[in-house]
């Protein structure tokens, strides 16, 4: 695809020589109305005091006037870059694209640099593109469009004998182009950043001649003329570029090591090696946001915050539904006896505490003796074994799926008879509801013995009839009765959810999502909570008043505070750092949990 500059307005600074000369002529030679910035100066910042000469913009200019584009020359020093942008606006009436390569040295060793060494890099390559992005910065939002380069160097990246000064201003201008881009991304402003490496007047002083030929600035032009052109969506990113190399940079980080919060320094010195170790590629971590280098850590602390306050919480789901099974055919033996004479075979479940893990829960299901019985395990002589996620072994128990289509997912993994196999179904024992494993486990034994929750085979098939008419026939209406008993503040939010998961087009956009949300929200401070549960796992997804099996992420928050972070009003890290929204479990998946999500009427 062609790529046209044709109708858009480049301000390029430093554009006197070198890089910034050649993306003028290349920007210029494709359409773009170019302002060339030069101050003048000598490398190390000196304005040249030579009133005669042709000044460099002015030089470029005509190079590119001579080939038939438009251009026009600014002599500011992007100490004053308002005045830079003000040339691009009152010439063409725009800015579109703002390539921020201005830039001095002034290279010694830090034990000789002095303060103004170190200020006049920091003005010039930190302050200057400051200066320049902040006066064009209302120009692109306005028109919802702009292109933004900030130049980084290989110093800032990884710093370098003698430019304490220089490495200082170019690592921080990684900071504020990765942060520009994340404000500019809403109204289509994207900024990368480059590392270039090329033969310049600044470069020569360090490289040989050979070497400067050989890393002409030509080399670099193309990809930077790519990263501001339209056709680019690339955003917040870092690039080093040189002798028709391009390469992106990302930061890669060990798997590290936690030790427990009573550490001393003598534990940290016995564990240096596995803190530094990247040996283990599948195990290395690259971040490319905040979030994404927060949640490891949060993790581990949700994690341990949730074991201490929620002893409970170590259960798993499939332990509860064993011990359910196991009290019902304790309570009833004739229809144990039924199930056995039916059944005739003997399944154990080896259950894992997600996919990844080994299996660490044994239980052995006898529908092949006396009248049935539970026992964990593990244990030989089964008919059939499975191997699967707690996860999983809840959804099939609770009919979310199906046994054999998740073997043929890999999901469960079977040993011994197949036809024993296929004699297990969520039908053998009475409904287990998503209510039931809400509930705690004593409760749930109790309400399922006791036929609270019409737990005997007799009934199973009309509690199954009942429950289908009552919850699928017509959720929306049920939910809208609900919310209007509940008398939520949030209600047309969640009222707006429940609409938006039927659409295609936000279920294309929730599948990247992939966990399952429960909100306790409080109508006030210390009041009961009204559970809701979101489950983006599910095809389609589906929302309900109440908890899930399990849910990956709860989310705490008073019913107020809800509708302020869906709305805008409230940041939701503001919210959890203030503690008014309290998180227990996956970190990774609240981070996924945005207001932009969905979308709002203004009305709401």
């Amino acid at each position: 695809m062609t790529i046209s500059f044709q109708n858009q307005v480049a301000v390029v600074t430093g554009a006197g020589g070198g890089l910034g000369r050649t993306y003028a002529l290349m920007l210029a030679s494709k359409g773009a109305q170019v302002v060339v910035n030069d101050f003048g100066g000598s490398v190390k910042g000196d304005l040249n005091s030579n009133s005669g000469a042709t000044r460099p913009a002015d030089k470029v200019v005509s190079e590119i006037i001579a080939s038939g584009g438009i251009a026009i020359a600014n002599y500011d020093s992007v100490e004053n870059g308002s005045k830079i942008i003000e040339t691009a606006i009152k010439s063409f009436g725009k800015i579109d694209i703002l390539i921020n390569n201005a830039g001095i040295l002034r290279d010694v060793s830090f034990g000789k640099m002095t303060e103004k060494d170190f200020d006049l890099i920091m003005e010039i390559h930190l302050k200057g593109t400051y200066n320049c992005c902040k006066a064009a910065w209302p120009h692109m939002q306005k028109q919802n469009y702009g292109r933004i380069i900030v130049t980084s160097s290989a110093a800032g990246l990884f710093g370098n004998f003698g430019q304490v000064n220089y490495s200082s201003a170019k690592s921080s201008l990684l900071g504020f182009g990765k942060s520009l881009a994340f404000e500019g991304a809403r109204k289509n402003i994207f900024v990368n950043c480059i590392a270039p490496l090329a033969g310049t007047r600044m470069t020569e002083t360090i490289m040989s001649k050979d070497l400067v030929d050989a890393l002409r600035p030509q080399y670099v032009t193309p990809v930077v003329c790519y990263l501001v052109s339209k056709n680019c969506k690339e955003n917040g990113s870092v690039f080093e570029i040189g002798a028709g190399w391009v390469a992106k940079v990302r930061h890669e980080r060990s798997p590290g090591y936690f030790f427990p919060l009573n550490f001393s320094p003598e534990n940290v010195e016995t564990h240096w090696n596995e803190v530094i170790n990247f040996s283990n590629t599948k195990k290395n971590t690259y971040p490319e946001t905040l979030n994404d280098s927060i949640t490891l850590v949060l993790d581990q602390v949700m994690n341990k915050s949730n074991n201490e306050n929620h002893p409970q919480a170590n259960e798993i789901n499939s332990s509860k539904i064993f011990k359910m099974m196991d009290s019902y055919l304790k309570a009833y033996p004739k229809e144990g006896k039924a199930i056995v004479n039916k059944i005739g075979c003997i399944f154990d479940f080896n259950i894992k505490t997600s996919e990844v893990t080994p299996p660490n829960y044994f239980y052995r299901i006898d529908l092949k003796n006396g009248n049935g019985s539970i026992k964990e395990g593990p244990l030989d002589g089964a008919d059939a074994s499975f191997t699967l996620s707690d996860r999983t072994f809840v959804d099939m128990t609770t009919g979310k799926a199906n046994p054999r289509m998740s073997v043929q997912k890999g999901l469960i993994k079977v040993k011994g008879n197949m036809s024993a196999m296929m004699k297990f179904n969520n039908s053998i024992f009475p409904r287990i509801t998503e209510e039931l494993l809400a509930m705690n486990t004593d409760d749930a034994i109790l309400a399922y013995t006791q036929g609270t929750n019409q737990t005997s085979n007799s009934s199973l098939k009309e509690t199954s009839n009942s429950s289908s008419k009552e919850t699928s026939n017509s959720p929306k209406e049920s939910m809208i009765v609900k919310l209007k008993q509940y008398d939520l503040k949030c209600g047309p939010i969640i009222e707006n959810i429940m609409n938006q998961i039927e659409m295609s087009s936000v279920q294309k956009k929730l599948e990247k999502v992939n966990f399952i949300y429960q909100l306790d929200l409080l109508k006030s401070q210390g009041a009961k909570p009204i559970s809701f549960t979101l489950d983006l796992k599910s095809k389609p997804p589906v929302g309900y008043f109440g908890s899930p099996t399990k849910f990956d992420t709860l989310f705490t928050l008073t019913d107020e505070n809800f509708y302020n972070i869906m709305t805008g009003k409230l940041n939701p890290q503001t919210a959890f750092i203030q503690g008014k929204m309290k998180i227990k479990g996956s970190m990774a998946a609240a981070m996924k949990f945005t207001p932009n999500l969905f979308s709002y009427d203004s009305k709401i």
